[in-house]
């Protein structure tokens, strides 16, 4: 079988609740418009037979692209209504086949979206099936409010795709969107960021002292100082996943057994979730994703100070859960030289790295092979096989945490 390349980009509700992913495919050497239904087709097969859907899904619903044909086709019935969605692509011609394969999935249970939506009588009947209906910020933005009206008249919910600003996220808003996809979660929101309140002032100089300590003692009253970080050290250290013989209460102790590079990693996540009040959660799993995705990156290409790596794909959304410039985001912070290189430089050796799991995140496979390509025995296979494992990881590390 033909290998295909799978990423998936969430969807939100006005609330930042994520909501459903979207699952993108591509086939290596392939443009961005490969043929359309060998493209569901090869997601389908590779989701479900050699990753899991149930990875990839992160316990959320999924939207994947369908033509016609594949509409009624018998193979879909397989799939977990409760979890599937099926996304009509734009130019699919509207048949009575096509209309009675539509009833009859949602008669099972499944969901439908009528995807790049443009006002023709030939989609008419296709909408009063549809549970959803797509618009593409980039096609419609000049005249959202006319088709809204029209697509108003059914009894649908309304999704922008293309949200990559926090401008356009408060345009669409406005106009009572219900679901919003794009990348503007990930972007830091200037025009409110002004100063910061005096509780992320005092995160972030928690987090210079864990970022500078060399031993596990300097640490140590950081927490012992925040009663809730106290707790959440011991809980964490007396959960399964150390399967520990007795009970551990003391937060010396629970430091010890972590280790200074692991209290690092922690405290750092639960400094970075703290700054993300009000923010996505999503935001704080792409920065696990990141930082896990580049630490399997160093590992396979058997780089020098992998830590770091971990560490710059977490800090990677400093800007956005700060709402500041990177560079104003990091000054105070005792990041290694090469990490605060990678997040201001993306032309430094890190920086590089980390636009490779960008291009990833943004399904711009041509660039990723691009990219592996002067790398050393590294190819975009391995690249999906590691930011796979990294979706997986920081999937399972946000319900631990209960985020």
């Amino acid at each position: 079988m033909q290998e295909v390349f799978v990423g998936r980009q969430p969807i939100f509700d006005h609330n930042f609740k994520v909501i459903a992913y979207e699952l993108l495919a591509r086939m290596p050497g392939e443009k961005q418009h490969a043929n359309a239904a060998v493209e569901t087709a090869q997601v389908l097969v590779h989701s479900l037979m050699d990753i899991g859907l149930d990875k990839l899904s992160g316990h959320h619903k999924v939207h994947i692209d369908a033509t016609g044909s594949f509409l009624i086709d018998d193979l879909l019935e397989q799939l977990p209504p409760d979890t599937v969605s099926f996304e009509l692509l734009s130019g699919t011609p509207i048949t009575g086949e096509l209309l009675d394969g539509i009833k009859k999935l949602k008669s099972q249970g499944y969901t439908i979206v009528l995807d790049d939506y443009i006002n023709s009588s030939q989609l008419a009947a296709a909408i009063e099936l549809a549970d959803v209906v797509k618009l593409h910020y980039a096609i419609s933005h000049h005249c959202l409010k006319e088709e809204l009206q029209q697509i108003r008249k059914y009894p649908v919910k309304l999704l922008i795709d293309g949200v990559d600003r926090h401008e356009i996220f408060e345009e669409c808003k406005a106009l009572n969107f219900d679901f919003y996809q794009g990348q503007f979660f990930c972007q830091p929101d200037l025009i409110k960021g002004k100063s910061l309140p005096e509780n992320k002032m005092a995160v972030l100089r928690a987090l210079q002292k864990v970022m500078g300590a060399e031993a596990i003692d300097e640490i140590e009253d950081v927490v012992k100082q925040d009663v809730a970080l106290s707790y959440r050290l011991l809980k964490h250290i007396n959960s399964a996943a150390f399967g520990m013989k007795r009970e551990i209460t003391s937060i010396g102790q629970a430091l010890t057994l972590l280790g200074l590079k692991n209290i690092r990693r922690w405290l750092s996540l639960l400094s970075l979730a703290s700054l993300g009040e009000n923010k996505p959660s999503e935001l704080i799993k792409i920065s696990l994703l990141r930082g896990r995705a580049l630490e399997l990156v160093a590992d396979y290409l058997q780089l020098k100070n992998r830590a770091d790596y971990f560490v710059l794909g977490m800090f990677s959304v400093l800007d956005a859960l700060l709402d500041r410039p990177m560079r104003e985001a990091v000054e105070d912070i005792a990041l290694p030289q090469a990490v605060r290189d990678g997040l201001l430089d993306a032309k430094s050796d890190m920086g590089k790295l980390l636009n490779l799991i960008r291009f990833v995140e943004y399904n711009e496979w041509q660039q990723v092979e691009a990219m592996c390509l002067i790398m050393p025995d590294f190819d975009a296979h391995q690249m999906m096989q590691c930011y796979l494992q990294a979706i997986h990881w920081a999937d399972e590390q946000m319900q631990s945490l209960g985020m």
